[in-house]
């Protein structure tokens, strides 16, 4: 929430902003970003991402993932993070290094922070490894596999579903599973 602006995403894929004083008793919606339509994502077990915002920008995970069977990726040209210009809904920039490696879904929302004199979008990702960006570029700065080089999925290697938090210039991210 920013000001009289609700920004949030809907189990139906939806980066959504609202002006919470509304029309009668309803908020009214400000804009709507469709990321099945606009970028392609199918979403395993439905979107879930908290945005983050930082400036005039809003950083969204599109839990891009497996089908139903958990064997194949509908849609592997799909980003993984997406950055959307918080005040028209229109997309900024977008990564996809994840490509067809998701291993089952993507739910880390992203966090923002300054690291040195960076501010940098962090986010663990589908493939188990989490990866810091430029904020306003969207240029990938760093990445680190949040696994052991011999873990194997399902048993041994994990996606990364926590939430980076940054603090002090360092990235502190959980790992693993149920």
């Amino acid at each position: 929430v920013e000001g009289n602006t609700l920004y949030y995403t809907t189990n139906r894929s939806e980066v959504v902003a609202l002006d919470t004083r509304g029309e009668g008793k309803h908020a009214k919606v400000i804009w709507k970003f469709d990321m099945m339509e606009e970028v392609g994502s199918q979403p395993h077990n439905m979107s879930n991402s908290s945005p983050v915002s930082h400036g005039d920008l809003l950083f969204i995970s599109t839990a891009n993932g497996q089908d139903e069977s958990h064997v194949h990726i509908p849609s592997p040209k799909a980003p993984s993070i997406i950055a959307l210009n918080k005040k028209t809904g229109k997309l900024v920039w977008e990564d996809n290094p994840v490509e067809d490696r998701v291993l089952h879904g993507q739910w880390s929302s992203p966090s923002v922070g300054k690291v040195g004199d960076v501010v940098q979008v962090v986010m663990g990702q589908g493939d188990g490894w989490v990866r810091g960006y430029d904020a306003l570029t969207g240029k990938r700065l760093w990445w680190f596999d949040m696994n052991p080089k011999n873990a194997v999925w399902p048993k041994t290697r994990n996606e990364v579903i926590s939430t980076p938090v940054i603090y002090d210039n360092k990235v502190y991210i959980g790992n693993g599973q149920d």
